[in-house]
């Protein structure tokens, strides 16, 4: 009787520990644009965050024989949140990020140079892309940093949704 809870238990343990591994290690790095443009009402019903529109590219370049991965963001600040305060309210920024396809263990994230934060992808799937971020700088394309930081709050995690779009919708960040 013991054997049979045991074998069970250890069965439904190694079911679950598939179910969440399986979608990280099937997860492909995203390739393309995404695009996600906020409305009037979703933003009043969400006064703290910073996002008005955001699009990223997602491209690989091979140089010296080597692949890498990156992203270009683009984003239309709301005025409202911590963004308005700093008077960034408004503005348009953007951001370089490097990527990482992850082990099968992580996710796929992408990063922005000098300590600028990240983010980590949590979906890829119906063209749909979603991801987190506790701490994302952007306003400094060129240079270390940024100008201000994607999150709500400072510390707390915070998830983008974004649609895939046509490649063109995101010729300018192309650069």
């Amino acid at each position: 009787m013991l054997n049979t809870i045991f074998i069970k238990k250890t069965a439904v343990a190694v079911l679950l520990g598939s179910l969440v591994a399986t979608p990280i290690a099937a997860m492909d790095m995203p390739m393309g644009c995404f695009e996600r443009n906020y409305t009037k009402a979703h933003l009043a019903g969400q006064p703290a965050q910073v996002v008005e529109s955001i699009r990223v590219l997602f491209t690989e370049e091979t140089f010296d024989d080597s692949t890498y991965l990156h992203a270009r963001m683009q984003v239309l600040l709301a005025n409202q949140g911590h963004v308005r305060a700093e008077g960034l309210g408004g503005e348009t920024l953007d951001q370089f990020l490097i990527c990482d396809v992850g082990n099968g263990k992580q996710a796929p994230a992408c990063f922005v140079e000098c300590d600028g934060g990240g983010m980590q992808i949590s979906r890829n799937s119906g063209g749909i892309l979603e991801f987190s971020t506790d701490y994302l700088m952007v306003g400094d394309y060129d240079e270390c940093g940024g100008a201000t930081d994607l999150t709500e709050y400072q510390g707390k995690s915070v998830t983008y949704r974004l649609n895939q779009v046509n490649d063109a919708r995101c010729d300018d960040l192309r650069r």
